[in-house]
């Protein structure tokens, strides 16, 4: 499609301990693969990357710069204009934003989005706030990255069994949801945050200090399972994924947990996040009324299967997710055919 390229990734969420964050980058990665486009350099999520010359030197060796907005871009933090910054510092490279929420940010950050060679925008109000900013033409509506399938067609197992209960970003509804699920826990109720086994990503150069802690938070968390046979930490997103494919519903207030489920056609309810991207998410799909105003057990009747109207949504919606991301990568990468 493309001669090789080498790029260097900013806000590598597989950090993040978190099977939602690393489905996204995993999908980016096959992605790459695809147009034979080399991640050279990876910047954590969080991790200050001006400051670091080893990603410094990188970045000056690359042909692209890619950065994984997801949901960093909110709120006029400072985390997410150190991000946008890279569009001006490196004003030579083509930079690509990319899976990006936008919300609720500073007019003069225009400054940084005009800078960009493309952006794509994961929600319908994202991408009409950045095109407002820099016009149409720069701007691409994607889905999440974490719902990009390599098939287009999502089907339901003939059966399934018991109800999980997942975590949230929000420590009040994280304890909300917990204690719900320790009021309830029985042979059908289950506890099944969105974290993984693995404190780290696997298969990355951690160092010492970082091994150590990847062992020990690997071991506090198969204790818990141990002491508690209702409590499910899968060891991979895939093998999560997988998981949450058998369970009859999902209570959870992640967006990724939402984002699996739709995938998984794994019927669920959410209580909103820190941002509005589960609300729209959810009128993208079609499937308002799947929200929490709150956590209680009234959650566990809320949880309705798919109507066939739903389940023709969720297949349609699978379908263009998958366009779009392929139109997008076409275009973001110049590649002369498309994916």
């Amino acid at each position: 499609l493309i001669l090789t390229k080498s790029a260097v990734l900013l806000n590598d969420t597989s950090y993040a301990n978190h099977h939602g964050c690393r489905t996204v980058i995993d999908n980016l990665t096959h992605l790459m693969g695809c147009i034979n486009v080399k991640i050279i350099g990876c910047s954590p999520v969080g991790h200050e990357w001006r400051d670091d010359q080893s990603i410094l030197n990188k970045i000056k060796k690359a042909d692209l710069i890619i950065i994984n907005g997801e949901g960093t871009l909110h709120s006029g933090r400072e985390e997410a204009e150190r991000l946008l910054q890279a569009a001006v510092l490196f004003p030579e490279k083509r930079v690509i934003l990319l899976n990006a929420l936008y919300e609720n940010n500073p007019p003069e950050w225009k400054k940084y989005l005009e800078k960009f060679d493309i952006i794509g925008l994961r929600d319908p109000i994202s991408y009409e706030t950045c095109s407002a900013l820099v016009g149409k033409a720069k701007c691409h509506l994607t889905s999440d990255l974490s719902l990009y399938s390599a098939s287009d067609f999502v089907e339901a197992p003939d059966k399934r069994q018991g109800i999980a209960i997942g975590d949230s970003v929000k420590k009040n509804i994280h304890r909300d949801l917990y204690s719900l699920y320790l009021k309830n826990k029985s042979e059908n109720v289950y506890y099944l945050p969105i974290k993984s086994l693995n404190k780290y990503p696997l298969g990355v150069d951690l160092g010492f200090a970082k091994s150590i802690s990847q062992v020990r938070y690997r071991l506090k968390q198969t204790l818990k399972m141990y002491l508690d046979r209702n409590v499910v930490y899968y060891n991979s997103h895939n093998d999560f994924y997988e998981g949450l494919h058998g369970y009859e519903g999902y209570i959870t207030g992640r967006f990724h947990g939402v984002c699996l489920s739709i995938k998984s056609m794994t019927p669920f309810v959410a209580v909103s996040s820190n941002t509005g991207k589960i609300e729209r998410l959810l009128k993208s799909v079609g499937l308002e009324g799947r929200v929490l105003n709150k956590v209680d057990q009234t959650a566990f009747k809320k949880i309705k299967p798919y109507t066939d109207e739903e389940k023709n949504k969720i297949r349609t919606f699978i379908r263009e997710s998958n366009d779009q991301w392929r139109r997008f990568i076409t275009d973001a990468f110049q590649l002369e055919r498309p994916l």
